[in-house]
C-alpha cells in the first residue's frame, strides 16, 4: 500500500486526483485500517491527515444513499427544523474534515459528485473531536465515528 504523507498540499495520483491522507496512493477505493480508525474520533482529517484545534469546528457529509430506510433519512427529507436532533450521526466515511478538506473533497472526489448530481449529499457542521468511536458491524466491519445529532447542524443539501 503506498501512502501520503500528512499536510497540504496534497499529492495528486496518477489519474490527477487529490490523495486522502487514508487511501492508498495508487487506488482510491483501499482505505489504510490504521487511518481509517484514527479518523473514527473525529481528532484526524481524512483528507490532510492534521488534527484539529481545540474546539475547532468540522465538516461532514451525510449520504441519503448510504442512510436509505432509516429513520435519519426520513428526517433529513422532511421540513423538521432541526433534522438531526434525536438521531446517532455517523459521518460518511468517517471524514470529519477541515473547512479547506472538505471544499477540496466536495470539488474533486468523483464519488461526491455523483451524490451531488442526484441530490442525495448534506453536509453538517459538528465540534471537532466529538465522536465517539464504535465498533463495526455486520455491514461495515470497519469502526466509526458516531456523534449526537443534537451537536450537529445541516447547513446545505448539496
Amino acid at each position: 500500500m503506498h501512502l501520503s504523507d500528512a499536510g497540504w498540499p496534497r499529492p495528486l495520483n496518477g489519474r490527477g486526483y487529490p490523495v486522502p491522507w487514508y487511501n492508498d496512493y495508487d487506488d482510491l477505493k483501499i482505505t489504510h485500517k490504521a487511518r481509517y480508525r484514527a479518523c473514527a474520533s473525529g481528532a484526524i482529517c481524512p483528507v490532510c491527515g492534521c488534527g484539529y484545534d481545540d474546539n475547532e469546528t468540522a465538516y461532514a457529509l451525510l449520504s441519503l444513499r448510504q442512510l436509505e430506510g432509516t429513520p435519519l433519512a426520513e428526517a433529513l427529507r422532511s421540513d423538521l427544523e432541526w433534522p438531526l436532533d434525536g438521531h446517532d450521526v455517523s459521518p460518511m466515511d468517517n471524514s470529519v474534515m477541515h473547512t479547506k478538506c472538505c471544499r477540496l473533497a466536495l470539488a474533486k472526489c468523483p464519488h461526491l459528485t455523483m451524490l451531488m448530481a442526484e441530490n442525495e449529499l448534506f453536509v453538517i457542521q459538528l465540534p471537532a473531536n466529538s465522536c465517539d468511536v464504535v465498533p463495526g458491524d455486520a455491514i461495515d466491519p470497519r469502526p466509526h465515528g458516531i456523534i449526537n445529532g443534537a451537536d450537529c447542524t445541516v447547513l446545505a443539501r448539496v
